[in-house]
């Protein structure tokens, strides 16, 4: 550990009440750290404590700026409170490049007392980002992309993070402490006292969104592990989300990161309640609330984004799971994401709107919108039909060697048949 004198008159700066005595600490903890040999000296002190010393030192630092920028920014005049922003900025940028300085030297507690504080700070108390909180959100991408973090990163910090990308990204109240993912059946919203009737509507609507929103015409209902699927959806709502911040797609890319780790709880263990044992496998809960959020993303933004190739390379893996685990999931909700998929054909999401076709694919002939009563026959509905006439046309106007021939949509592979009366009929390949 550096111990002389500029290393600790640094830390003592930093610490300091006055403004001018903060900044200069700062910057000379830049100057000292950018040497490798004041990191790997720092990193030989036992059991991380040098680094943790470090981190909550300037943790104290942060808190006092954001405590100092939230309140000038609510009593003040513009300028008072944009001085406070920019040294509220600069402390968690330094705090964001020494996670990247010192990333590979530290353990379990400094790492566990990192997620703790870059959490809880970047969220203001009524559960929005915080204005300045790139520099965090890249800092905790930072951390759990380096695999042996990801790796035994505890459960409670794998769904604490999930909760604050998700309830950023489709415009909810953030909360870091949100127990949504493991805990009580699949259709009841988790019970957190007062809130817990927000939540509810919460849960309701993200079950709302995996209905077709061609389903309110389909006559029969379709018993299920997931009956909300095929209720009426309100397709009105659909598309007029406000715009995305660039934190928010900057959170979004770290889903996938979360769900790659080979131990993410996407399913749950084989230890199921007497109450699931007649499903057709492991209940995926957790994959299934994703994969919830991730269809009501893809409908409240059903135009290409920044942020939509993070969401759709995680419904790819949530799929990759999903389909060989909750094979009745996958049945019904084959028809909703055709529907959102196809408009995404000639983006430049092309690759990723093909993986998924691939797997979604094979559900249609069995989805509740395509199975008539009569066993020797399965029709589809014409709301399907149309989908897949156009992912064909789309196909077929891809240029040559773009992939046009990756997907086989011969309508005999899918053994149904189409809508009696349709003129599309006579067009049908």
């Amino acid at each position: 550990m550096p111990r002389n004198a500029a290393f600790s008159e640094a830390l003592s700066k930093v610490s300091s009440d006055k403004i001018k005595e903060r900044s200069e600490g700062m910057e000379s903890l830049r100057t000292i750290f950018q040497s490798q040999t004041s990191v790997e000296n720092l990193s030989g002190v036992t059991d991380g404590a040098g680094w943790l010393q470090t981190f909550q030192t300037l943790f104290g630092v942060v808190k006092m700026e954001r405590n100092a920028s939230l309140k000038k920014g609510k009593t003040s005049g513009v300028g008072s409170s944009s001085a406070a922003e920019t040294r509220l900025s600069n402390a968690m940028s330094l705090v964001r490049w020494l996670v990247v300085q010192s990333l590979v030297h530290l353990n379990k507690k400094v790492i566990n007392a990192l997620f703790s504080h870059l959490t809880q700070t970047m969220i203001t108390s009524d559960g929005k980002l915080l204005r300045n909180s790139m520099d965090y959100i890249k800092a905790l991408k930072t951390i759990v992309s380096y695999t042996p973090y990801l790796e035994h990163l505890g459960s409670a910090w794998w769904e604490s993070l999930m909760s604050i990308c998700w309830d950023a990204a489709l415009g909810q109240r953030i909360e870091y402490d949100k127990a949504e993912w493991t805990t009580g059946d699949l259709e009841e919203a988790p019970v957190r006292g007062s809130d817990s009737e927000e939540e509810e509507a919460e849960e309701e609507e993200e079950e709302d969104v995996m209905a077709t929103p061609s389903t309110g015409t389909q006559k029969g209902k379709f018993t299920s592990t997931m009956s909300s699927i095929t209720q009426p959806g309100e397709s009105g709502r659909y598309g007029n989300a406000l715009p995305l911040s660039t934190e928010v797609t900057e959170l979004l890319g770290i889903v996938p990161v979360l769900l790659a780790v080979p131990n993410a709880p996407i399913l749950l263990p084989p230890q199921l309640p007497e109450s699931d044992h007649d499903t057709d496998g492991p209940l995926p809960r957790v994959g299934i609330r994703i994969l919830r959020k991730t269809i009501k993303f893809l409908r409240d933004r059903p135009a290409e984004t920044t942020a939509h190739r993070s969401v759709l390379a995680t419904l790819n893996i949530l799929l990759g799971e999903l389909e060989l685990n909750a094979v009745q999931v996958m049945i019904e909700t084959a028809p909703t994401l055709l529907s959102l998929l196809v408009p995404l054909w000639h983006t430049e999401l092309k690759d990723q709107v093909v993986l998924a076709l691939r797997i979604i694919l094979p559900f249609l002939s069995s989805s509740p919108f395509v199975c008539e009563k009569e066993p020797e026959e399965k029709r589809i509905s014409r709301e399907v039909f149309s989908d897949l006439l156009a992912l064909r046309d789309a196909i077929s106007h891809s240029n040559p060697g773009k992939r046009s021939h990756i997907l086989d949509l011969s309508f005999l592979s899918l053994r149904i048949a189409l809508p009696s009366g349709s003129r599309s009929e006579r067009n049908a390949p």
